[in-house]
């Protein structure tokens, strides 16, 4: 059995109250559906008698008539409807109720045998199922234009796709171009060296960036590391998170990658920390050749 809210669903589909997202869930429901499918044949056939019957108020009127008999499939039906509440006798009126199909079976199941059995009843019965095929042709033509717009959603996707690879690709041509005209000088660090012992590390002048391999007196390679640099007064001119760096590198030490250009000739040191505590510090002297 229907629910009721069901029920309220369905109708509006059919009176064209329905949003597009809602009206294509409805479709591919009943495009699957048998059991849902019959239901809607029967709220349909239902509203149909009842605005010929003129059963339906002034508010359900005009939503009959702006959001379901806006298509000629839909009009013909309901045409061809009008004219078999005509001729066929206990279709008229409001003690009519039900389905407009079924006082059309009833009608014929009074009938003598021999008119069910005439080529008389048999056009009688294409006549009566010429609606159903074309609701059937109507139902078909829903898929098909959904499938439509699946298949335009999908090529623009896939354009869309297309376009952000080739930037993407763009992107990665131009950062290895600016890689490749990089100058990278390493060196190696001790920890615990005092001013004026610092080591001198000299720099070409050319250099984009300077590597420095942190050495450590012991290997403690699960924990992240950050690196600070100061400048002989002190002052904080980099630090960086060197976890990612030292999971991907081959040593057991941590390694900073430092822009060449901040670190003109001068005296600096490293504070190496983990879990914010120094674990190390390291000085150095830069002297650009």
């Amino acid at each position: 059995m229907l629910a009721a809210s069901d029920r309220r669903v369905l109708e509006a589909y059919l009176l064209g109250q329905l949003g597009p997202q809602e009206r294509a869930a409805i479709e591919a429901r009943y495009f699957e559906d048998d059991e849902l499918f019959e239901h809607m044949e029967a709220i349909e056939d239902e509203w149909i008698a009842a605005y010929l019957r003129r059963e339906l108020s002034s508010a359900q009127r005009a939503a009959f008539e702006s959001g379901y008999l806006n298509s000629p499939e839909r009009r013909q039906k309901v045409d061809f409807a009008a004219a078999l509440m005509e001729r066929i006798p206990g279709m008229r009126g409001s003690e009519a109720r039900g389905s407009v199909w079924r006082a059309i079976a009833e009608f014929l199941e009074a009938q003598p045998m021999a008119l069910r059995s005439s080529a008389t009843l048999a056009a009688l019965l294409l006549l009566i199922g010429l609606p159903a095929s074309l609701w059937q042709v109507s139902r078909l033509g829903s898929e098909m234009d959904r499938l439509r717009r699946e298949a335009v959603e999908k090529r623009a996707e896939a354009a869309q796709t297309a376009t952000r690879l080739a930037d993407e690709q763009g992107l990665r041509a131009r950062l290895e171009q600016q890689l490749a005209r990089l100058t990278t000088v390493s060196f190696v660090l001790m920890p615990g060296l005092e001013r004026g012992s610092e080591s001198a590390l000299e720099a070409p002048r050319g250099a984009s960036v300077i590597r420095l391999q942190l050495e450590l007196e012991r290997d403690e390679r699960d924990i992240g590391y950050r690196a600070v640099l100061y400048n002989s007064e002190g002052r904080v001119v980099w630090s960086q998170d060197l976890s990612e760096f030292h999971s991907r590198e081959s040593s057991r030490s941590p390694v900073a990658i430092v822009p060449a250009g901040l670190l003109p000739n001068g005296q600096y040191r490293v504070s190496l920390l983990a879990r914010q505590a120094e674990v190390a510090s390291y000085t150095f002297r830069i002297v650009r050749k």
